[in-house]
């Protein structure tokens, strides 16, 4: 079975724990408690993070998804800052071999640093020798002599042996797991200051942690307001939908809910339709807000007939349940659905046209149910009230 690892071993002076060697490296990630064999360290299928252990005045630095790789003939086989610390470290006489192992490209290599110095650097790939830079080894005899038809990761395997560690004291190193701590939940003061930032999609995930939780509609919803005419197609349509969360408290927002019920889709592709999630979300809040709305008919229009967004028009019909006789315009295009050959929008429509008027007669089973557990929960034509025990949350989720 082919190897996919990438290790780096250092042979200090003394001996150095993990924990020493992330301080002297300065690397920003901390031990995640885990504990795992060589194998696993080396696996990218099993351990995230980056595995380091030590073996007298060894220190092995696993790297199992090839995050510090990056092989360059001219420079090497790591990327820059990871090479800039290895060669700091061997110019205090530490001796730095690192080993590439990649089976499903044919890609197998080794690079050595002291003094200071990159001083040997040798990768094939594709059984062709394409990086063979500095003094050869005197571990390498005999490895590499028939390198086009021999077997190059079982000779890097063999020097990495005769230069550092045998396998078999690999196998008996413990690991300790270090990763990139997770980024500290962001308070609520960081959410509200991201709606002003530069990062569109940020302000837009930040508006809908806020927003669930319905959290203080003074600070937010004018920074909703701001976001809303971004340039970013998809962040203005998250954001649209924000607004219905804080139902009333949002009135003041409604003359910019209007003007975004036209909006023209300036986004990535500058299309049209680019703009209907906005304009449809745009809807969905004003009827959230103040169902009484005529401004919101001709997009539910275009909704109830939008089978590419199929959450659309389920959300359509659901918002003419709140609008009642008050979508009444919309009957024509509802009984041309009725008797259409969808059956999803025949019992939709169906349903509809009860709730706009209660004389309509349903012929649909499936219809009749909807209905019957409607009027159960009382799910009856009207806007949904804001409790005020939940007009203002208290943290973000």
């Amino acid at each position: 079975m082919s190897w996919y690892a990438h290790v780096i071993l250092i042979r200090w002076n003394q001996p150095r724990p993990p924990q020493q060697v992330v301080d002297e490296f300065q690397w920003p990630i901390v031990d995640s408690g885990n504990v795992v064999g060589f194998e696993d360290a080396t696996s990218s299928m099993d351990t995230i993070g980056f595995p380091i252990g030590a073996s007298g005045d060894w220190t092995i630095i696993c790297d199992p998804t090839f995050r510090f790789v990056r092989p360059d003939r001219g420079k090497g086989l790591w990327i820059p800052k990871i090479a800039a610390a290895l060669r700091k470290v061997s110019a205090g006489g530490a001796l730095v071999f690192g080993v590439l192992l990649e089976g499903s490209t044919d890609t197998h290599g080794f690079a050595v640093c002291s003094g200071g110095k990159l001083t040997r650097f040798w990768l094939r790939q594709q059984e062709r020798v394409v990086t063979n830079r500095g003094t050869p080894l005197a571990a390498e005899r005999g490895l590499f002599a028939d390198e086009l038809q021999g077997d190059a990761e079982r000779a890097v395997l063999r020097l990495m042996e005769e230069v550092c560690l045998p396998m078999e004291r690999l196998d008996e190193v413990e690991f300790h797991v270090f990763h990139v701590p997770p980024p500290p939940e962001p308070t609520i003061d960081d959410l509200i200051a991201q709606l002003d930032g530069p990062d569109w999609r940020q302000a837009a995930n930040a508006a809908w942690h806020l927003s669930r939780e319905r959290i203080q509609p003074e600070r937010v919803i004018p920074g909703l307001m701001k976001l809303l005419k971004c340039d970013d197609a998809d962040a203005r349509s998250i954001v649209a939908a924000c607004f219905g969360d804080y139902g009333a408290q949002a009135e003041n927002a409604v003359p910019a809910l209007i003007v975004a019920l036209s909006d023209e889709g300036r986004g990535f592709f500058q299309e049209k339709k680019a703009s209907f999630p906005v304009r449809f979300r745009a809807a969905f809040s004003l009827v959230r807000i103040d169902p009484t709305r005529p401004e919101v008919i001709p997009v539910l229009r275009e909704a109830i007939h939008y089978r590419k967004l199929d959450y659309a028009r389920s959300e359509a019909f659901g918002m003419i349940r709140l609008l009642g006789p008050r979508a009444a315009e919309l009957t024509p295009d509802l009984l041309k659905l009725a008797a259409g050959k969808d059956r999803h929008g025949r019992v939709r429509a169906q349903v509809a046209l009860h709730l706009i008027d209660s004389t309509y007669e349903v012929t649909d089973d499936v219809a009749k149910n909807t209905l019957s557990l409607l009027a159960e929960y009382g799910l009856e034509p009207g806007p949904v009230p804001v409790s005020p025990s939940n007009a203002v949350g208290e943290k973000a989720t």
